[in-house]
C-alpha cells in the first residue's frame, strides 16, 4: 500500500431507503484509525446511534476488452470504505436525514460527533460545542 493511496468513503443508514453520502479522499491511516477507535468503544444509551458496521476495501480492478477492431486493458485502484449506521427510534432528527446532517455539520449527538463526524468532517465539527 502506498502512502498516497486514498479511499472513497460511503456511509448510509441501514435498513432504510434513504440516501447514502459519498465523500473523498481519505487516507488509509485516517480510516483505519477511525475504525480501530470506534471498535474500542461502546455506544452510550443516550446516543441516537444504535449500531455501526464498517468495512475498508483495498484492491485493484483490472478490465480488458478485445474485438475485431480494437483491444486494451485498464488497471484502476478500487479503494473504498463503507460505514452503515443504524439509529434508535429516539433519534434527534427525522429518519433519512441523519446521514445528511452528519455530513453537513448539523449532527448534535455527542457520541457521533466526537467519535465519527469530527474525524471525517473536521471543518464542520472541530470548533463547535455539542449540546
Amino acid at each position: 500500500m502506498n502512502k498516497t493511496d486514498t479511499f472513497t468513503l460511503t456511509f448510509k443508514e441501514r435498513n432504510t431507503q434513504g440516501s447514502s453520502i459519498s465523500c473523498s479522499p481519505y487516507s488509509y491511516a485516517t480510516l483505519t484509525q477511525l475504525i480501530q477507535d470506534i471498535s474500542r468503544t461502546t455506544i452510550p444509551e443516550t446516543s441516537c446511534l444504535y449500531s455501526m458496521y464498517a468495512q475498508l476495501i483495498y484492491g485493484v480492478n483490472t478490465t480488458m476488452y478485445v474485438d475485431h477492431e480494437k483491444h486494451g486493458h485498464t488497471v484502476q485502484p478500487e479503494n473504498y470504505a463503507e460505514f452503515f449506521l443504524t439509529f434508535r427510534n429516539s433519534r434527534k432528527c427525522p429518519p433519512n436525514e441523519c446521514i445528511r446532517n452528519i455530513a453537513y455539520g448539523k449532527c448534535r449527538d455527542e457520541y457521533l460527533v466526537k467519535k465519527f463526524a469530527s474525524v471525517l468532517f473536521p471543518l464542520f465539527y472541530n470548533k463547535q460545542k455539542v449540546k
